[in-house]
C-alpha cells in the first residue's frame, strides 16, 4: 500500500503541478512543478523586483492534490530517528486526526520537510509552555473544491490545553541554504472545533485571538528574517523583521529593524507571502505587492526555512483560551536558493526569545526515484553572487566566479 501511494504522489508531482493556472484575483501563476521547470533547463533562476537576484536552484512542493483515502496503518513514518531526548510525546493532541487525512511525517514531502516535535518550558516571557507535536502537521480536504473534488491542503494547527499549548512547526531538512526567494500560499482558517473548518472564505471575526504563524529563514537569534502574522491582531497586518529586533539591555524596540505592513487581502484569505533574502537586503511581499525592504542585519550564514504556527501565552502572541484552536492551511510552497558548501556552521539550538525554532535534524536522503521524479536538487555548489547591475531577461548572467548563465528563467510573470 504505502508503495502505491508513493508512485500516486510521484505522478501528482509530474502532472498535477505543472498546470498554470491563475489564482481567482492578482496574484502570480500557480508555480511550475520542480520536473517541468527542470526541463527548461535553466541555468538559473531570476525574480520580480529592482533586483532579481541569481538563484541556481527551484524547488515546488504543491499540497493541493495529495492522495488521502489511503490505509494509514500500512503507512510507514518518513520521519528519521528522533536524538535522544527530543522527542516527548503530546498526550493532549496525539491521535487526534480525521480519518480524512494524512500526516506530513507518513507522505515523501517528509523528504524535505521534518514536523518538529521538541518543546520548551514556560518563562516569564512566555509562561506557557509549548510542545510541538507531529500530529499538528496534516494534510486535509479542502472543502471549497478549489482545485478540483480531490484539492487538499497542508494544515499547521495549535490548540491550547489547560498546561500547554500543543503547536506545529515545519522545518526544511537542508540546513545550508545561502539566500533565496522563499513564498508560501496560505490562509489562516477560522476553527469552530478540533476538525478543519467547511468555510470557504473565513470571516475576519471568527479566527481565534492569541497565536502566531511565523514564515522564516533561522540561523540563529541574531541570524533570521520573518514574516508574522498575530491572530490577535487586525486581519490585514502582518509583521516584518530582520533579527535581532530588540534591544534588552533598553528594552527597546532597534530602530529599522521591523516593520507593520498593510496588506490589501485579510490572512483569512489566500496570499503568497514572499520573502526574498539577497546580498545586501531583504524583501517582503504579500502576492505582488512590495511591502518593505531591509538592509539592516541581512542574514548571513547558511540557515534552514521553517514554518510554524504557535502561542506562549506572552505579550508577542497573547493567550488562547482553553481548548481553542486555531489553524493555518498552505497550498503551496515554491523556493529558488543557493546554498553555501560550509558544513561548520550549520543552524543549531532553540533560541531564548519569542520565535519557536527547533533543535538541529540530521539531512537525509530519500528514495533516489522521487529526487528524480520531483527534480530534487542538493547542494552542488557554493553561493553564486550576483552583480549588481541593470540586466535584460535575455542578458547573459555571470556569478562570482564566472559560470555564465546563458538561460536565465523568471519566477515571476510580473516585473
Amino acid at each position: 500500500m504505502r508503495k502505491t501511494y508513493l508512485l500516486f504522489l510521484l505522478r501528482l508531482f509530474t502532472t498535477a503541478s505543472s498546470r498554470a493556472i491563475h489564482t481567482a484575483s492578482n496574484t502570480t501563476l500557480v508555480p511550475r512543478s520542480s520536473a517541468e521547470v527542470n526541463d527548461r533547463r535553466c541555468d538559473c533562476y531570476l525574480v520580480s523586483g529592482p533586483v532579481p537576484g541569481y538563484f541556481q536552484n527551484y524547488r515546488l512542493w504543491d499540497f493541493r492534490n495529495v492522495p488521502l483515502h489511503v490505509n494509514q496503518e500500512n503507512l510507514d513514518d518518513y520521519d528519521d530517528n528522533p536524538t535522544e531526548g527530543e522527542i516527548i510525546e503530546d498526550a493532549g493532541i496525539g491521535g487526534n486526526l480525521s480519518v480524512n487525512s494524512i500526516l506530513l511525517s507518513q507522505t515523501p514531502f517528509a523528504k524535505d520537510w521534518k514536523s518538529q516535535a521538541w518543546h520548551r518550558e514556560g518563562s516569564s516571557l512566555g509562561p506557557v509552555p509549548i510542545l510541538n507535536s507531529k500530529w499538528n502537521v496534516f494534510f486535509a480536504r479542502d472543502p471549497s473544491e478549489r482545485h478540483g473534488p480531490d484539492s487538499t491542503y497542508l494544515v499547521l494547527r495549535t490548540k491550547r490545553l489547560r498546561d500547554h499549548t500543543s503547536t506545529a512547526e515545519i522545518e526544511s531538512r537542508l540546513r545550508n541554504i545561502f539566500r533565496c526567494s522563499f513564498r508560501v500560499r496560505l490562509r489562516i482558517l477560522a476553527p469552530y472545533s478540533d476538525q478543519v473548518p467547511d468555510a470557504g472564505v473565513t470571516n475576519g471575526q471568527m479566527a481565534t485571538g492569541g497565536a502566531c504563524a511565523g514564515i522564516f529563514s533561522y540561523h540563529s537569534a541574531n541570524c533570521e528574517s520573518d514574516i508574522e502574522i498575530l491572530t490577535s491582531g487586525p486581519r490585514n497586518i502582518v509583521h516584518l523583521a530582520n533579527q535581532p529586533d530588540y534591544d534588552p539591555n533598553t528594552d527597546q524596540k532597534i530602530p529599522g529593524a521591523s516593520t507593520v505592513a498593510r496588506i490589501r487581502k485579510p490572512w483569512t484569505s489566500w496570499v503568497t507571502h514572499r520573502l526574498d533574502w539577497l546580498t545586501d537586503h531583504s524583501r517582503w511581499y504579500a502576492d505582488r505587492d512590495m511591502l518593505n525592504t531591509k538592509t539592516y542585519q541581512v542574514p548571513n550564514k547558511p540557515s534552514m526555512m521553517a514554518i510554524n504556527l504557535w502561542s506562549d501565552g506572552g505579550s508577542w502572541t497573547g493567550d488562547m483560551n482553553v481548548g481553542d484552536s486555531v489553524y493555518m492551511a498552505i497550498e503551496w510552497i515554491q523556493m529558488v536558493y543557493n546554498v553555501s558548501a560550509r558544513t561548520d556552521d550549520l543552524p543549531d539550538g532553540i533560541p531564548l526569545q519569542r520565535h519557536a525554532h527547533g533543535l538541529k535534524s540530521n539531512l537525509t536522503l530519500m528514495q533516489a526515484v522521487f529526487d528524480d521524479q520531483t527534480g530534487s536538487s542538493g547542494p552542488v555548489s557554493p553561493d553564486q553572487k550576483k552583480k549588481k547591475k541593470k540586466n535584460k531577461k535575455k542578458k547573459n548572467r555571470k556569478g562570482k566566479n564566472g559560470h555564465g548563465c546563458r538561460r536565465p528563467c523568471w519566477v515571476d510573470d510580473y516585473p
